[in-house]
């Protein structure tokens, strides 16, 4: 940006918030199920955009998910060939591709009740219990269809849908 340049009509730097502001937004935003705008003019019921929206539900699952080869004997595999693995393929080595990969994954799960996956997200739940982790060869750190696994384990529910109100929507950004 150059210096003294205008942004929606302000000079640089006025009336701005911090990318914490933008994201504490962001979150407040996508929280109520309000519209979200993060800058990038596009549809947002378009696949990338949905992708993106699905990493930032489960960024916080990333913990329950490791490497393959950083696996420890309390970690469960959770890849190809199993029936954990993800059985959609990336087209091209690239994170939106990944995303929109895991994305998939996510909706194949959708189409299944709880009941149809108990075993399987018993598995998981119990291995994340036991202080395990899923193993998976190819994603983490990035997203992965294994935090898709988690999310369902552990609130046993749908990461594509909105969280049911759970007494949070009295949450205000900080000043």
């Amino acid at each position: 940006m150059v210096m003294g340049q205008e942004i929606d009509g302000l000079p640089e730097g006025e009336g701005q918030g911090t990318i914490v502001d933008e994201v504490e937004e962001y979150i407040r935003r996508l929280a109520a199920g309000l519209p979200v705008d993060v800058g990038v003019r596009e549809d947002p019921h378009s696949e990338a955009a949905q992708a993106r929206a699905l990493e930032l539900t489960l960024i916080h699952y990333q913990q329950f998910v490791r490497r393959y080869e950083d696996a420890r004997p309390k970690d469960f595999y959770v890849d190809r060939p199993t029936r954990w693995g993800n059985p959609h393929r990336r087209a091209e080595p690239t994170a939106d591709e990944r995303r929109r990969v895991v994305l998939l994954f996510a909706r194949d799960f959708a189409t299944k009740s709880l009941a149809q996956l108990h075993e399987e997200v018993e598995t998981i739940r119990r291995v994340i219990q036991n202080g395990g982790r899923l193993s998976c060869r190819s994603c983490p750190p990035d997203v992965c269809h294994g935090q898709v696994w988690a999310f369902w384990a552990l609130t046993g529910r749908d990461p594509l849908k909105p969280a049911p109100d759970s007494g949070r929507g009295s949450w205000k950004p900080r000043p």
